[in-house]
């Protein structure tokens, strides 16, 4: 019972990271449309970021992935 729960926790913390990625790409886009490079590539870079700690999550316990 606990290791599923756990299990659950882990999974919310890996959809956690994908949201966080597509909000930074949402930002991404409108830094540049706004013409602020610096800002656009700060924001990728956090997106980056998050979907590779997501890729890093997923290659620890490949089994708990549904």
């Amino acid at each position: 019972m606990l290791s599923e729960r756990v299990r659950q926790a882990w999974l919310s913390a890996l959809d956690a990271h994908l949201r966080a990625a597509e909000r930074h790409e949402a930002c991404a886009s409108l830094w540049a449309r706004l013409g602020d490079a610096v800002g656009a590539e700060r924001e990728a870079a956090r997106a980056a970021r998050e979907r590779s700690a997501h890729a890093a999550a997923v290659a620890q316990r490949p089994d708990w992935v549904r």
